[in-house]
Parts: structure tokens; C-alpha cells; sequence
């Protein structure tokens, strides 16, 4: 599993932090790292995606059913069934149907959220109402 989580942790205890939650984990293998640049988030995602297609191209190692690479038994997924097989592009139709949805539900949120965000750029770094915007923007 490849996660991002907006977890905000001092740089200065990111690594006692994380050595203590990979100790807890108590599922099999865990390793969290900070991202250091929030640009290549989606950079970090897509190489976990590459983890999905692994063959690049090759077609000896078969559909990619889960319960592959050396998981662990508890983190096995369940036996599989295929109900039914789609084109790729249906995927994308799909996740720009839950984009569209997402836009008009949450469309006041994220205007206030893109507000605050320009209010924030235009802010004194030192300045402490930075704080105060920088909680609004949570609570949005």
C-alpha cells in the first residue's frame, strides 16, 4: 500500500517518529517517508502505480490479481473473482465522473480553500496571521 497522509511533522523528529510508527505497524513491512517536495507527490504515486505493472510490458507474469511480491498473509487480499473485463479508458471516464462530482458537491469549499490559499501567498512569511489563515484552511 502507497499512501500520501498530511500528516505534518517537525523535520527535526520525522525519523524517530516514523522509526516508532513503522514499530506499531504490526501488518508486515512499513516505511514511511517525508516528502520534500509536495510538487512530486504525484510523481511518488505514479511510481507506486508502476509497481502494479511490474512486467512492463511482458506478458509472463500474468493479470495482476493482488497477493504478489512476498505480502505478508495478513495483508493478502481476498481470492479474487472477475466479474467482468473493461477497456482501460472506462477507468478514466470513471475517475473524471467522480472529478465532476466531487467539483460541483465540494464547489464552495474549494473556492474558499483557493481563497485563503491566495490570501496566504500574500502574507508576510513572519507574520502571524499566516497562523490564522493557515488554520482556516484546515477547517476547510
Amino acid at each position: 500500500v502507497h499512501m500520501l497522509i498530511r500528516w505534518e511533522v517537525p523535520y527535526i523528529a520525522f525519523n524517530s517518529w516514523a522509526k516508532r510508527i513503522e514499530e506499531l505497524w504490526g501488518q508486515g513491512f512499513a516505511h514511511l517517508e517525508k516528502i520534500k517536495n509536495g510538487n512530486a507527490a504525484a510523481t511518488y504515486m505514479m511510481k507506486a502505480a508502476g509497481y502494479l505493472c511490474k512486467s512492463q510490458g511482458k506478458t509472463d507474469q500474468g493479470s495482476i490479481r493482488g497477493n504478489r511480491y512476498g505480502m505478508s498473509k495478513a495483508a493478502r487480499a481476498p481470492d479474487w473473482i472477475t466479474i467482468e473485463e473493461k477497456q482501460l479508458h472506462i477507468m478514466g471516464c470513471l475517475i473524471a465522473d467522480i472529478h465532476e462530482h466531487v467539483t460541483l458537491k465540494y464547489a464552495n469549499e474549494y473556492a474558499q480553500r483557493e481563497h485563503l490559499k491566495t490570501k496566504l501567498d500574500q502574507v508576510p512569511k513572519k507574520s502571524n496571521l499566516r497562523l490564522i489563515i493557515g488554520k482556516q484552511l484546515e477547517q476547510v
